[in-house]
């Protein structure tokens, strides 16, 4: 994926409505939820973008990294001391961009931690440390 869009020119059309779908869009979903955190670099290429969220705790990075990125996109979550910067790699072009923009506004406008926790219980996962995360995080937020 990193080679593909290493080798990617920039097509400003393309560039732009992603670019643009992501501040504009995406961003103000995110916040919804979790108002700490803060969009980075972001860089459109022909058929793909590469982008950074800061995220101030885990949950956040992992309520950022599940999102329904399109498929074939890689994330990963770097911690520098305090900071963290989830690292995403996706918003490939898609046959139905339209329903595949509006599946992750709407995963961040329902991203509460009850929403969170019945996504993960419904995989089948019963990980107690991301329990915990999630009830750790949603006892210090309250109005989320």
């Amino acid at each position: 994926m990193e080679a593909r869009f290493a080798g990617e020119a920039r097509d400003p059309v393309f560039a732009a409505d992603r670019e643009r779908f992501l501040r504009d869009r995406v961003l103000p979903a995110v916040q919804t939820n979790l108002p700490a955190v803060t969009l980075g670099e972001v860089d459109c290429r022909q058929t793909m973008c590469q982008w950074t969220f800061e995220v101030p705790d885990e949950y956040s990075g992992w309520v950022v990294m599940s999102a329904p990125w399109q498929r074939g996109g890689t994330t990963s979550l770097r911690h520098d001391g305090e900071e963290r910067v989830a690292k995403l790699l996706g918003i490939v072009a898609v046959p139905d961009q339209a329903r595949a923009d509006a599946a992750i506004v709407d995963w961040f406008t329902g991203a509460t931690p009850d929403a969170m926790l019945h996504d993960f219980t419904s995989q089948g996962r019963t990980d107690a440390h991301f329990v915990h995360m999630v009830t750790e995080w949603a006892a210090a937020h309250p109005r989320r």
